[in-house]
């Protein structure tokens, strides 16, 4: 009988034991003890927006020179996305941009990243992406149908939205024109990029 509630004591030790353990896992491997599945709570999209814009006043600068071109006396298209971070701090933070352009046959799709590290918690954020006058004139005119914007974390989007709301998926079943939406380091707003933008992860 002492042998029967001895045996039975060791079992239940293994079994609390094994329970603890996964519970300190997973609350480790997670940030702020959330399960992976529970990311999507953390990240929110607040809004996203396109304008033609113009370049900022210190142009100048960051060309080395005067505008010698036109393209630099046109408008940029400026795309934004305001989000909201529950984590303390997160990194690799990867925004992932979808937009349709121009009219009828000629509608095309481009798409883009940009990558943040050491978000710190808030309700504001603010990510972006340009594409070049030249870019704009050539694909549509500024003729913009429609924009989405999705947030990937570990490897799972956690975050999404379409403007307009979108009744079909046209982001999927084609591949989008890679390298004609720049990060804001690659444009003249380099410079100043940090005062309203999430730093951003720097590619090798």
């Amino acid at each position: 009988m002492k042998e029967k509630q001895f045996l039975l004591v060791i079992c239940l030790i293994s079994i609390v034991t094994a329970v603890t353990t996964s519970m300190t896992f997973a609350q480790s491997a997670s940030p702020r003890g959330a399960p992976e599945t529970d990311l999507q709570r953390l990240f929110e999209i607040r809004r996203i927006t396109y304008d033609l814009v113009k370049p900022p006043r210190n142009r100048e600068a960051t060309t080395g020179g005067g505008a010698s071109g036109s393209a630099l006396r046109d408008r940029w298209l400026q795309l934004e996305v305001e989000f909201s971070t529950m984590m303390d701090w997160t990194d690799d933070l990867t925004v992932k941009y979808f937009l349709l352009a121009g009219e009828g046959r000629d509608v095309m799709l481009f798409g883009g990243e940009v990558t943040h590290i050491n978000v710190a918690r808030d309700r504001r954020h603010f990510s972006g992406m340009f594409m070049h006058p030249n870019a704009v004139e050539r694909f549509g005119r500024g003729k913009i149908q429609a924009m989405r914007v999705e947030l990937w974390y570990r490897g799972q989007r956690v975050a999404e939205t379409t403007e307009p709301k979108a009744q079909t998926r046209w982001w999927d079943g084609r591949e989008a024109m890679q390298g004609h939406l720049l990060s804001p380091k690659d444009t003249p707003w380099a410079l100043i990029a940090h005062e309203r933008y999430e730093a951003i992860k720097s590619v090798r």
